[in-house]
């Protein structure tokens, strides 16, 4: 990326609107998926993706490394034409994950910082999140990112129990620490106030409080039984009904599966188990016409896939 911008406060325009919305209680995942984006340009580079967000415009927003030292962060359509690509220097892989707004993504690199990147311009401002924190732990990393568009804030995940919120202006707010099932997260969002946590060291997904500095643990997502393998949630999202929707992942000797669940608004209950077949490790949602659906990443091959959420 040409130049980077050290002062934050140009962020201050973010607006993030409290949109009432009508929640619809019955949706299905349909039984098919359909390849959206196939980018062999990346893979004949040896490009991988790291992670997916998608804009209301239609807009897929990817990061894929491209080096040791670099990656690429990419906007493109669902025809896999770029409408915008840029460089990141970096000296740890730079995961996208999360949009603050129409135009605005969160980036985090696996290491001490996050970022703001700016699909309009490419205008990219970062912060070391160990700024201003008194303690940080010499073994702790930032594993994930995720956004609250109702209080405006950034909560960064890391490899350990703590858990840290920043303001849209990436000022620091305040730490919780999950509880000890949580080993550390590999995979958070928000839901109805509650921080839905994939455990990156365990089998367990769990929904916690995000109130208080010790989180409270409100349950435990049901693990999948397919084909009685040790299954793992590896990413989380929800649609705009507040369904719930996890991608799990195992390996068995030399195979390796993966899952797609669906789980009902409260988290309580498991209603759909999707197979799927390929190497998939992150999902989002995705807006195409108005309608809704389920957006997967192979990471290897450089696709993204699409499920359609039926509203009934």
């Amino acid at each position: 990326m040409k130049k980077e911008y050290p002062e934050v406060e140009y962020l201050s325009d973010f607006f993030i609107s409290d949109i009432t919305k009508v929640i619809k209680d019955n949706v299905t995942i349909a039984q098919h998926k359909e390849l959206v984006v196939n980018d062999a340009c990346f893979e004949a580079k040896g490009w991988y993706i790291l992670d997916i967000a998608s804009r209301g415009d239609g807009n897929i927003v990817t990061t894929r490394n491209a080096s040791k030292l670099s990656s690429h962060i990419t906007v493109s359509n669902r025809k896999s034409e770029i409408q915008r690509q840029d460089q990141m220097n970096i000296h740890v892989n730079k995961p996208v994950r999360g949009l603050l707004s129409e135009s605005k993504a969160v980036t985090w690199d696996g290491c001490y910082e996050i970022g703001i990147y700016d699909v309009r311009d490419g205008a990219y401002s970062k912060k070391n999140v160990r700024n201003g924190i008194t303690s940080w732990p010499s073994d702790q990393c930032v594993s994930c990112v995720t956004t609250d568009p109702v209080k405006n804030h950034i909560i960064v995940g890391t490899n350990r129990r703590h858990v840290y919120v920043f303001t849209v202006q990436l000022n620091y707010s305040h730490m919780l620490t999950l509880r000890d099932v949580i080993h550390g997260a590999l995979d958070i969002t928000v839901q109805r106030g509650n921080l839905l946590v994939c455990c990156n060291r365990s089998d367990k997904a769990c929904a916690v409080t995000v109130e208080e500095s010790q989180s409270m643990l409100m349950y435990e997502f049901t693990k999948p039984d397919f084909f009685g393998w040790d299954w793992r949630p590896t990413s989380v999202c929800t649609d705009t009904n507040e369904f719930i929707y996890m991608l799990w992942n195992a390996a068995m000797s030399c195979h390796r599966g993966c899952i797609l669940v669906q789980y009902s608004q409260d988290g309580r209950q498991l209603l759909t188990t999707r197979r799927v077949e390929g190497n998939f490790y992150r999902l989002s949602t995705f807006a195409e016409n108005g309608t809704e659906k389920l957006l997967i990443s192979n990471m290897i091959w450089g696709e993204l896939y699409t499920y359609d959420l039926l509203v009934t």
